[in-house]
């Protein structure tokens, strides 16, 4: 006879009716009668069980409430001998300084700091309203076209103002272009900022396009002091008409950004300046090499060079910039490349991001002087990346590489761009290891090779070994699929990113597309 054992958590009770429970068996009209009286006693059982267990969940109900409210009596009096308000106020002060956001101004947000931590208490409030430098620094959001909105926004403007008393100001305002019709608002929140333009120290102005900013050429270099950085963006590529006595002239003017084209790159104070940024208008090397001439300080420029070098024949002399760190070159010229690194000479740059879309394109970059102090290079293509070992043969102190494909290659070649970079940079007892002093690598968007040769990189470069550093960061954004787990090999400060099953169906769908990491300043 088969053993009938009881699922578990039903207790062990004698029943009359075991060989019957959990089977086929129709029982009995007899049989029937006697499980129905049998279950009478149990049932009530159970009943009174459920009663307890309603009484039983009251009394929990009650306990859990008591002591909630006892746990917040007692937290309520221990916060008054809690370490935080024994805490000196310079020692707040530092820590309420170090909580303001690292890489951007912060927002009139009241979830980001400092309006944060205004809100903890009216002891921190006071403190922090004590402190102007905490408010000196700020990034504004044009309002919405809803009258309440925008009065309110300008008002926050006008309260943040007053908290930053006489000190210089740092100012980010950006103008959303859906909202190119609504100018009240904007407009509004501009002329507050105009009010206290005498203690502009840094300004970013990010519109539509540049007529929204019409009445900022109305000021003068006077009336701007401290004015040390400026950046202009337009959402809209639209041309800046420059006046001869515009505010970018200012006396203290050493940092220009300019993200739009201009009617004439005369105008600025070139001879005050340390950085300059102009990416998007389109210069020849006489009209780059002109300006470098005006900017005996230059330390830092980014530029584009999109008109195709003349004839010149013999070159003249190379001239020598001494003091430029950082180069930022965007070669345009699909037919050709530019001749500017055979007419300009930095002894001392130390970082170089060259954008490039013509055909052998290191070639350019062998014209740089030898040997050089570059410890940063950067190199973003749409065409190939034929020549990339020579290339980084002329680097051998580089501590930091960036390879960038750019998104217009998938458009043109349907395809990502294969660059042996892993291979390359692996060390190999065949000759010379390439950068061996290299501790950041970061390639976006590029076939550097397969997961298997990023792995034999990663173990190469792990650990530091006789003239070789050791990798310190390694961010790698795939536009491929995983081929292999390499995660149990992972050291610290690596990324690696692949796309999604979706990101690889989109990029499919749409050519000219990859995925490379943003990242904002």
């Amino acid at each position: 006879m088969p053993v009938h054992r009881l699922p578990r958590g039903v207790p062990n009770i004698y029943t009359p009716y075991k060989n019957l429970l959990y089977t086929n068996v129709v029982p009995s009209d007899q049989e029937c009668l006697g499980i129905r009286e049998f279950v009478v006693a149990p049932k009530q059982e159970a009943e009174e069980l459920s009663n307890t267990i309603t009484l039983l969940q009251v009394v929990l109900d009650h306990l859990t409430r008591k002591r909630e409210e006892l746990t917040e009596f007692v937290d309520s009096h221990l916060a008054l001998v809690s370490s935080a308000r024994k805490l000196p106020h310079d020692i707040l002060m530092e820590i309420f300084t170090a909580s303001l956001p690292e890489h951007r101004y912060p927002g009139l947000n009241r979830n980001d700091s400092p309006l944060q931590i205004s809100r903890i208490c009216s002891d921190w409030r006071t403190l922090a309203l004590s402190m102007p430098q905490l408010w000196s620094s700020f990034h504004i959001a044009a309002p919405s076209q809803n009258p309440w909105t925008r009065d309110q926004t300008n008002t926050g403007v006008e309260s943040w103002l007053t908290r930053t008393r006489d000190l210089p100001l740092s100012i980010s305002f950006a103008w959303d272009p859906s909202r190119l019709l609504d100018t009240d608002g904007p407009l509004l929140i501009l002329q507050t900022l105009m009010g206290c333009c005498r203690r502009w120290r840094h300004v970013r102005f990010i519109t539509p396009n540049f007529e929204s900013l019409a009445s900022l050429w109305a000021l003068s270099p006077d009336d701007v002091p401290l004015l040390e950085t400026v950046v202009l963006q337009a959402r809209i590529d639209t041309r800046i008409q420059l006046g001869t006595s515009s505010f970018i002239q200012g006396p203290s003017i050493r940092g220009m950004s300019i993200k739009s084209s201009v009617d004439t790159i005369h105008g600025f104070a070139w001879d005050q300046l340390h950085r300059l940024c102009i990416p998007v208008q389109r210069l020849s090397t006489n009209q780059a090499l002109d300006i470098l001439h005006q900017c005996p300080r230059l330390q830092t420029c980014t530029f584009r060079i999109s008109v195709p070098p003349g004839n010149i024949a013999p070159l003249p002399p190379p001239i020598c910039w001494e003091r430029m760190r950082e180069l930022c070159v965007i070669d345009d010229n699909a037919t050709g490349h530019t001749d500017f690194f055979q007419r300009a000479v930095f002894p001392n740059l130390c970082s170089l991001e060259y954008a490039f879309e013509g055909a052998n394109p290191f070639e350019v970059l062998s014209r740089l002087d030898a040997p050089n102090k570059l410890t940063s290079l950067g190199l973003s293509t749409s065409t190939s990346f034929d020549g990339l070992g020579a290339c980084l043969a002329l680097f051998p102190i580089l501590t930091k590489l960036l390879i960038h494909q750019d998104r217009r290659s998938l458009a043109n070649h349907g395809d990502n761009l294969s660059c042996p970079l892993f291979s390359l940079l692996i060390p190999s007892s065949q000759g010379p290891t390439l950068c061996p002093h290299l501790q950041e690598i970061y390639a976006l968007g590029v076939d550097g090779g397969s997961d298997a040769q990023l792995s034999a990189l990663i173990e190469s470069r792990s650990m530091d070994a006789v003239g070789l550093q050791a990798l310190s960061r390694l961010h790698i954004v795939f536009a491929r699929a995983r081929q292999s787990d390499i995660t149990f090999q992972l050291i610290p400060e690596v990324i690696l990113r692949y796309p999604t099953k979706s990101d690889i169906a989109f990029m499919a769908g749409r050519p000219g597309y990859t995925v490379v990491d943003k990242q904002s300043p």
